[in-house]
């Protein structure tokens, strides 16, 4: 690795020292040429005999940093850009290898720079920003090679402006005739997720797309064809060696192979939360709850709601990667109350942070009041996509279940909360998560006569829509069945059911970089006649991966 590295920057130093800019020619397209006829075999790419001799490969890509394009007409522009896209991705796994996937490498796409015609940009922009926009060529994604067996086959040969337009259309028809990439039976298509990831190019819906694929196939689709998407093949498309290569991965598995993760194209960002880190990635979330109610004085005043309670919660919680399959951190609440049941306390009193103990009903609590481990995995290999956490609270502090002179703050005993999450996408805009927990609550409280324990199941259903990679829109449905509740150890007064919370919202997020996400959140209880409540919550999210 470092002597890849130590040449291409002792290549860009003679290079610099030369001329500024490099004039694209015809030379420099025969050089593509013959790096990809030495290279390419089979549709794979030799990537340990390109490390072995970096030196050609590290030239292209100098001569791409400098490259000055302005003068070129568009179709050598285009034949310049698919080889430099082609050649990137080269390169940024050569500087990586050896490895089973460009996904194994962090920001791959969308966060490592590249320098294209003395432009910064990440392949994302330069696919996404440049390529796309500016040809409006849907036969571009046929020739775009992102490392993976999914992708349409890398050819062995360069891109021209002399034969761009005739290779374009060649690699599209091999594509969509090609029984492996278009898997066609009874009536039935099971096609790559690039016509759902960019449905956009192919005319958009299952009209567009089996119009589009018509144009090609040698035996057309009818309307009535049902489209699927298979899984994408992530494993790198890497042409084999001898087993006695020293530096040969140990198996070229596919991700399919290994975990079933949810289907994203490369330039995906976003936040899924049965996701895992892997080792170095991390999250830290602030998350802020703001709930407030309205009650009736127990007393009995008719239908008047007389009393408040507000309650503003923080929650700062972290997750480390340990491996894909295994993540552990930490989680701690902070935690302003006021509360009056005999009068309506002031809306917004729990900001005011302060402790002001009465006898008379009302008060204020401000303080830490638990915190504790946290771990996450996927219990099943093949289900990526399903994961369990469980959190450990451990109490702060004392009296937190309040006295004749101070309110309810938190359970004093320990709380273990168990989550099973799972997420899936519906097309190419749309997708669901679903929650459901097993939360024991103050189970190792003192046992005395004021000896609160619960055990609940609540359940929770988000639907999201995605109108872009930035934007995520949801709704929110929850209920918390109750399944036992010992009010007095004294008596064994247990009360086996008793009638759920119900919450529905709705909610929004936005990913403001690759690294912070930021979220809103408005609910509603039903909670019967006795008090209504609500939600208020905002958080923020700093990912690194």
């Amino acid at each position: 690795m470092r002597k890849e590295i130590l040449l291409y920057l002792l290549t860009l130093l003679c290079g610099l020292s030369l001329d500024a800019q490099s004039v694209i020619t015809d030379q420099f397209f025969d050089d593509c040429d013959n790096f990809f006829s030495r290279n390419v075999s089979n549709d794979l790419i030799d990537y340990q005999q390109i490390k072995n001799d970096p030196a050609t490969l590290l030239a292209l890509i100098q001569t791409i940093d400098k490259a000055d394009i302005s003068q070129l007409d568009d179709i050598t522009q285009k034949a310049f850009y698919i080889n430099a896209y082609n050649l990137n991705v080269i390169k940024g796994v050569i500087f990586n290898y050896p490895l089973q996937s460009v996904m194994d490498i962090p920001g791959f796409f969308d966060e490592a720079q590249h320098l294209i015609a003395q432009e910064k940009m990440t392949l994302n922009h330069l696919e996404n920003k440049v390529i796309r926009p500016k040809y409006n060529d849907a036969r571009i994604h046929f020739a775009l090679v992102c490392g993976a067996k999914g992708c349409p086959p890398i050819i062995n040969e360069a891109y021209k402006p002399e034969n761009v337009d005739a290779l374009l259309e060649r690699q599209t028809q091999k594509a969509i005739n090609n029984p492996d990439f278009i898997k066609i039976s009874d009536g039935k298509a099971a096609i790559s997720k690039i016509f759902e990831w960019y449905a956009e190019d192919f005319g958009k819906g299952k009209a567009g797309i089996i119009n589009y694929l018509n144009e090609y196939l040698e035996k057309p689709l009818t309307n009535k064809a049902t489209i699927s998407y298979y899984t994408y093949d992530w494993g790198l498309n890497v042409l084999p060696v001898n087993s006695n290569t020293t530096n040969e991965p140990s198996s070229f598995a596919t991700v399919n192979d290994e975990i079933q993760t949810l289907e994203l194209s490369p330039q995906d960002v976003r936040y899924y939360v049965s996701a895992l880190y892997d080792k170095g990635e991390f999250e830290v979330n602030i998350f802020n709850n703001f709930f407030t109610q309205k009650f009736k004085n127990p007393t009995g005043q008719g239908d008047k709601f007389t009393g408040r309670g507000t309650f503003f919660t923080t929650f700062v919680n972290a997750l480390f990667g340990i491996n894909k399959r295994l993540n552990v951190g930490f989680d701690a609440k902070i935690r302003s109350v006021a509360e009056n049941f005999n009068t309506a306390a002031e809306p917004f009193e729990a900001f005011k942070f302060s402790n002001n103990d009465k006898v008379n009903g009302s008060y204020t609590r401000f303080q830490p009041t638990a915190i504790g481990p946290r771990v996450k995995y996927t219990p099943f290999k093949k289900f990526g996509n399903i994961s369990v956490q469980q959190t450990l609270y451990i109490p702060l502090g004392k009296n937190l279940e309040g006295s004749a002179t101070k309110g309810f703050a938190d359970w004093q005993g320990l709380t273990l909360w168990n989550q099973v999450f799972y997420d899936t996408n519906i097309g190419d805009h749309f997708g669901l998560f679903a929650e459901v927990d097993l939360l024991m609550e103050n189970f190792t409280a003192p046992f005395n006569e004021n000896y609160y324990w619960q055990l609940s199941t609540p359940m929770t259903i988000i639907p999201s829509y995605f109108p872009n990679n930035k934007v995520t829109i949801y709704a929110l449905v929850g209920s918390a069945p109750q399944w036992a509740m010992n009010k007095s150890t004294a008596d064994s007064d247990v009360e086996r059911f008793y009638v759920p919370y119900n919450q529905y919202g709705m909610g929004f997020k936005y990913q403001f970089t690759k690294n912070w996400l930021g979220e809103i959140l408005y609910t509603e209880f039903i909670n019967g006649t006795d008090r209504v409540a609500r939600t208020f919550n905002f958080g923020i999210r700093y990912i690194k991966r």
